[in-house]
């Protein structure tokens, strides 16, 4: 099996830009009067700094609903029959335990940092319908709106 190389660029005026530009010349060199297959593949946006913030957000207001609702992890468990656990939520247990196994079900990714920013509702949407469906509760995930309606609110 061949070594796969991969480069990053910039396509500029219609014109592609390799950003290590030394070592793809160096590779060029080496391939030369071979024949090579070119895959060239758009590049995904990371989830923005806002979106971050939002999902850390999410994972407090949906810690403080389940410990609202007396829906500790023990509950949560006992629903897939999987644990043992009994202690009120946080947010950390949120991400852990309900987020990123559906975001690496989903994308395969086992940071919040490689997510896209299209990934962000694809993980989102089957947890909140689990949380609807399964124990009556519904969290938005926030929003710059939401919070000014929210703050206005209180």
């Amino acid at each position: 099996m061949t070594k796969k190389n991969i480069f990053k660029g910039k396509i500029i005026d219609k014109k592609l830009e390799i950003l290590s530009s030394k070592d793809f010349n160096s590779l060029i060199e080496s391939l030369d009067e071979q024949e090579v297959e070119i895959h060239i593949i758009p590049k995904k946006k990371n989830r923005t700094s806002r979106q971050n913030a939002s999902l850390h957000l999410w994972y407090t207001h949906v810690s403080d609903t389940l410990n609202e609702h007396g829906i500790d992890v023990k509950v949560f468990f006992d629903f897939y029959k999987t644990g043992e656990i009994e202690h009120a939520w946080s947010p950390e247990l949120v991400k852990e335990i309900i987020w990123r196994p559906v975001q690496k079900s989903v994308t395969r990714k086992t940071s919040t940092t490689q997510l896209t920013t299209d990934e962000i509702d694809k993980i989102f949407d089957p947890i909140n319908k689990l949380f609807g469906e399964k124990f009556g509760i519904f969290v938005d995930f926030p929003s710059i709106e939401g919070l000014i309606t929210r703050e206005e609110l209180t």
